[in-house]
């Protein structure tokens, strides 16, 4: 007993380190955009933290923001001025939100700079439009942070566990937690903006992840069909099931056959992101290049009977 209770101070401890050097970092990166005229809304984080858990129970290794993709240029400006290293796109996929990835070197903690969020179906510029008119206000660090207003991060809760599917214990953890302290009508009102940002389909099926969720879903009288795409997150598909999905939603043998090069043989800035091994140099580059397709072959029957499972769900 006194060993697991030490152990337990010791993990909060940590946690509440790697929390305060987040959280610094945070504000930090928000005060850079900020100075280079570009808005920007936590996601997860602090924001997370401090509305479903008691102190830092919730560790967070990251940071995630929503910024607008009509602020590239400036936000590439700002933080490399910063000494941010860029790392890459996070993915390739036909309407995949785009999402920047950079490193802050001293820490090695990656910021995810966010245009959209998976699940939703309206356009990048739209979501932003939307979501960026439903935020509040909290200090972090010291320093004025924008966050997403109770409806809009109850709506994330449930689109983030249905990008992440059941294997990821700390989303599904949120979702629970939300499922048991929020009320009933903020859930009615994450719904109905999930419809207006046609993200129904994944709202339903991140729900239906959790305790609690099916019941809910009946309660609020939310039908609606499951895509392919987000059947496929919502089960934890393997490797290269997002991309045979797109694929096969690809019309005509010309997009097909352009998506199937770039998927072989992607952006240099991709592979740096997709495979540490790039990022040494030509040579980490060229051997990178070399394994992706055996990556691919490797992945694809798994893929395959994923999708075909995806299918049968989503009619």
């Amino acid at each position: 007993m006194v060993a697991s209770s030490s152990s337990s101070r010791l993990d909060r401890a940590q946690s509440e380190g790697v929390n305060l050097v987040n959280d610094a970092l945070t504000a930090r990166v928000v005060t850079v955009l900020r100075d280079a005229g570009v808005e920007s809304v936590l996601l997860k984080g602090a924001s997370v933290r401090r509305w479903l858990y008691e102190g830092d129970e919730r560790r967070s290794d990251d940071v995630d923001l929503l910024v607008s993709g009509r602020d590239r240029a400036a936000i590439e400006t700002g933080l490399t001025a910063a000494g941010l290293r860029y790392l890459g796109p996070s993915a390739l996929g036909r309407g995949r939100p785009h999402r920047q990835l950079w490193e802050h070197p001293e820490t090695t903690i990656v910021l995810e700079l966010h245009e959209s969020l998976t699940g939703i179906g309206v356009s990048d510029e739209q979501a932003w439009d939307v979501l960026s008119q439903r935020t509040e206000e909290f200090t972090l660090a010291g320093t004025r942070v924008a966050m997403l207003d109770a409806p809009a991060r109850t709506l994330h809760l449930a689109l983030h566990a249905a990008q992440h599917g059941r294997e990821s214990e700390r989303t599904l953890e949120d979702l629970r937690r939300g499922l048991e302290r929020l009320p009933e009508g903020t859930w009615s009102e994450a719904a109905t903006l999930a419809v207006r940002l046609q993200a129904l389909p994944a709202f339903v099926s991140g729900l239906t992840l959790a305790p609690g969720g099916t019941d809910l879903v009946r309660r609020l009288a939310l039908e609606t069909t499951e895509p392919v795409d987000v059947a496929l997150r919502a089960a934890t598909a393997p490797p290269g099931s997002q991309g045979l999905a797109w694929l096969m939603a690809l019309p005509g043998a010309t997009a097909k056959a352009r998506f199937l090069v770039r998927a072989l043989v992607p952006s240099r800035v991709f592979m740096r992101a997709w495979d540490p091994l790039a990022r040494r140099g030509t040579p980490g580059l060229a051997l990178a290049y070399l394994r992706r397709p055996v990556w691919l072959l490797r992945h694809l029957p798994a893929a395959v009977q994923a999708w075909r499972r995806a299918n049968r769900r989503g009619r």
